[in-house]
């Protein structure tokens, strides 16, 4: 790889290799120059995904069974034209800080339920991994929250030597009651989707960086594979070492 990136060290000729990712018109300016940041980076994201999932199923020929996302739903829409049975999962920690908010929000409105947002994201995650891949012990779990808050454990995951910290009581406040009902029925609903461990952390990550080397707003072609191997380099080596042999 190193070897590759050397000899694509010198990439000043971008001639027909820059394009813009809305009109595919020929894009002849130097890669750092302002002029050739055309189109919003979510067109250019979606490019991409539109790319990866049509040379993984017609080129390669790789099936793919279950995806794992954050509930975009251009991506989503991508993937399911290529994979109309592909199973879907909802990241982990996306619909851990949906979940959270929503606590947060209820907690501003209910002021005997503030401070759950932190406490009954980290249980929802913890029952999650305990269940796996069984949804129905998911939503038994998830149905017995409530109960877990006021104390009258019916189905949780309990520490004997854990202490309660609360015992809320909702007698005085039944539409709070009803609108966390709401929320852990949703949770109920979609088990499916959400009784796993998987999560993006990993794609995120690189993501975050190989924007640094390649920016959605360009449509790179040949310099692509340059700029995608640089960050490559940069996400196993956690550093800047790389550099050292290549561009000595």
């Amino acid at each position: 790889m190193i070897e590759h990136i050397t000899r694509c060290r010198e990439m000043h000729d971008t001639q027909k290799e820059l394009s813009n990712c809305e009109t595919s018109m020929k894009n002849n300016s130097w890669l750092c120059s302002a002029p050739n940041y055309h189109g919003p980076s979510k067109s250019m994201e979606g490019y991409g995904v539109q790319l990866g999932f049509q040379k993984l199923k017609e080129i390669y020929n790789v099936d793919i069974g279950s995806l794992v996302h954050d509930n975009d739903g251009c991506s989503r829409k991508i993937a399911l034209k290529f994979y109309q049975n592909i199973f879907e999962y909802l990241d982990l920690g996306h619909y851990r800080k949906n979940f959270k908010v929503k606590i947060i929000a209820l907690g501003k409105k209910y002021s005997f339920l503030r401070g759950l947002g932190e406490r009954l994201s980290s249980y929802l995650v913890s029952i999650a991994k305990h269940c796996k891949h069984d949804y129905k012990a998911f939503t038994a779990f998830v149905h017995g929250i409530y109960d877990h808050l006021i104390e009258n454990c019916s189905k949780c995951i309990h520490d004997e030597s854990y202490e309660h910290k609360c015992k809320l009581n909702f007698d005085s406040n039944e539409d709070a009651k009803k609108e966390l009902q709401v929320i852990l029925a949703d949770l109920e609903a979609n088990a499916k989707h959400y009784a796993h461990e998987y999560n993006n952390n990993y794609n995120e990550s690189f993501n975050n960086l190989i924007t640094k080397f390649a920016p959605k707003r360009l449509d790179f072609q040949q310099l692509y594979s340059a700029q995608a191997n640089m960050a490559v380099l940069q996400f196993n080596q956690q550093s800047d070492s790389w550099r050292l042999e290549v561009f000595k």
